[in-house]
This record gives C-alpha cells, sequence and structure tokens, in this order.
C-alpha cells in the first residue's frame, strides 16, 4: 500500500474482498506469508481472523468454509466475480490449487485485479489514486483555505481576475454553485468548450467560510436520517441560506464514477459575504485546461496527471457532516 493512502482501512478492504472471491470460487482456506519484522501486515491479518502457523516467517492461515474467518465476512460480494468459464467450481479446494492448472489459473489470475477493484470499488482513478468513499469531500487545500472551480464567459472571468473578486459583471441576485472538484467541472463546462463557460476559474477562499457555508446547508433532497419527515426537511430548504448537492464524480474523459462530487450552493443573501469576505485570490486556469484537452485528444491520457489539481479529503466537523450526510 502506497504510504499516501495507508491507515485508511483499503488493506482491510482488500484482504476482505479477496477472501471472499475465493470463497465464492468454492476455496476452503487462504494462506499469507510476510517477514516477522512487518508489524503492520501482522496486525491486519490477525485482526482479520487469521491462524498464525509457526515459522521463522509468519504465515497466516484464513477458514474459508465457515471458519473464523469465514463467519466474520459476508460472501454477498464474491457473486460478482465469476470464475472463467474454463476454471470449475469445487469443493475443498485451496487457493493454491489455482496453480496446478497452468491455463485456467493464468485466466483467473489476469482478471483477478479487475475483479477485486470492482468488488471493493478500488479501481483507480485518473490520478493513480484508489477510488474514495461515497460521500467525503475532496479539494485542494492548506491550512487556512481551500480551491473551488467555477466557468464563466470571458466578460465575468476577465473583470474578477482583475480585481481578485467578483464585481458587477457578475451577479449578485440569484443562487451561486461552488464545487471543489475540478474533473466535476471539467465535465459540466465539456473543458471550457461551452459557451458562457470558457474560462475556468480557481478561486481560493478561506475554509472558515467554505466551512460556515456547509454548517448552513440543506441538502437538495429528502434525508430521511437527518429529517423527522418529508415536510420538515420542505420547510428547512426553503429557508436554507446554503443548498448541497451530489452529483456523480467524473473521470477524465466525462464518465459517471461510483462516488460523489460535492456542490455547495450559495443563495442571494449569503453570495454578498462570499465575494467581500472569503475570496483570498482567483486564479486563472483557462490555460492549464487547454493543454490537458489537447493531451485527452491526441491520446496521451497517461501524461495528464502531473497538470490535474492534487485533491485529498478534507476534514468536516462531524456535527455538520452528519446534518449533509458527509463521510468523514
Amino acid at each position: 500500500m502506497a504510504a499516501s493512502h495507508r491507515r485508511r482501512g483499503l488493506g482491510t478492504r482488500l484482504l476482505h474482498s479477496v477472501l471472499a472471491v475465493a470463497r465464492g470460487l468454492g476455496c476452503v482456506e487462504a494462506w499469507v506469508l510476510t517477514d516477522r519484522e512487518n508489524t503492520a501486515a501482522i496486525r491486519l491479518y490477525t485482526v482479520a481472523g487469521s491462524t498464525e502457523a509457526p515459522s521463522d516467517h509468519a504465515m497466516f492461515t484464513f477458514r474459508l468454509d465457515g471458519g473464523v474467518s469465514g463467519a466474520a465476512w459476508s460472501d454477498a460480494a464474491a457473486t460478482e466475480a465469476e470464475p472463467p468459464a474454463t476454471y470449475e467450481r469445487g469443493q475443498g479446494r485451496r487457493i493454491s490449487s489455482i496453480t496446478n492448472r497452468p491455463h485456467e489459473s493464468r485466466a483467473f489470475l489476469l482478471q483477478w485485479p479487475v475483479r477485486v477493484g470492482r468488488l471493493l470499488n478500488l479501481v483507480f482513478d485518473d490520478r493513480g489514486d484508489a477510488v474514495p468513499a461515497q460521500r467525503e469531500i475532496r479539494a485542494d487545500f492548506d491550512r487556512e483555505t481551500i480551491v473551488i472551480y467555477q466557468a464563466y464567459a470571458p466578460v465575468i472571468a476577465d473583470a474578477a481576475l482583475k480585481a481578485q473578486r467578483f464585481v458587477s459583471t457578475f451577479s449578485f441576485q440569484r443562487m451561486t454553485w461552488i464545487k471543489p472538484s475540478f474533473l466535476w467541472l471539467m465535465h459540466r463546462s465539456n473543458w471550457g468548450q461551452k459557451s458562457g463557460q470558457e474560462r475556468i476559474l480557481a478561486v481560493r477562499i478561506k475554509r472558515a467560510g467554505w466551512d460556515k457555508a456547509l454548517s448552513l446547508a440543506v441538502s437538495t433532497f429528502f434525508e430521511p436520517s437527518v429529517f423527522c419527515s418529508a415536510q420538515e426537511w420542505q420547510e428547512e430548504f426553503a429557508r436554507a441560506l446554503v443548498h448541497v448537492q451530489r452529483d456523480p464524480e467524473r473521470s477524465l474523459r466525462g464518465a459517471g464514477l461510483s462516488y460523489y462530487s460535492i456542490q455547495v450552493g450559495l443563495s442571494r443573501h449569503i453570495i454578498r459575504e462570499y465575494v467581500e469576505e472569503w475570496i483570498t485570490s482567483i486564479e486563472d486556469l483557462t490555460a492549464r485546461v487547454k493543454k490537458i484537452y489537447g493531451l485527452l485528444q491526441g491520446g496521451k491520457a497517461d501524461k495528464v496527471k502531473c497538470h490535474l489539481p492534487p485533491e485529498r479529503v478534507y476534514p468536516v466537523n462531524p456535527e455538520i457532516a452528519g446534518r449533509v450526510r458527509i463521510e468523514v
């Protein structure tokens, strides 16, 4: 596991699904070997329910036929990982027996990463990172500020860049939506190709302002775990200064992904505060966007990653997160 993704439960989820796949194939036992010095791996396998064998190395065995580890994990996902047609199911099989049939085991092993990835939603995104939780916020942020992205016509963008805040060319009388996901905005604006969205701006605002917006937000749809009734939600929604909604995150090619991107809608009652108190700087990303788009059009998606803005999980106060259903 890459150092940047440790201590996020990814190893546990991966192990969980590998064993579920094996159990779905009829395997009854699995082994894993690690060095005695690898205390993190030893802790993971022990907590997951394996039994350790006496050895100079640490060998752990998982029972898959209703034993200790089998009872702890669900097989529901295993049905999504049917083995290749040439690979027969059987009873009493061990994972190591895959190697006894070279042609069939090669077919299985070649598909193994894809199968496990689909089970976990741990396919890798366009930044090479493991796909995150469905409802977490991902953003480019530092200790004091967070970056949100917006697309505008040149007349609005030029004035905003010159003043380093939005001015009279910007509408203060209607809700404006701010988004911390770069790729979602690329999908929305078609990489700056849509009329009126030709200029892509990175607006850096104070985290205190962003957090305030989240604290005032009401979701655009009824959340039974938050509101007692649909009527209560409707009344709160009508009074809310801020709305929040989620849309599927997007890949470089614009495909919808299995997790969400958050959008925060600021009503006309709070836009002035956003413009005059929250914004710290505005940067024009149009040239960068055009470069990325050119690489994609030229079939050079592998060269795009270094041009994408960095995004990582944004910490949210648990009380606020519960109100707008954000995973923390």
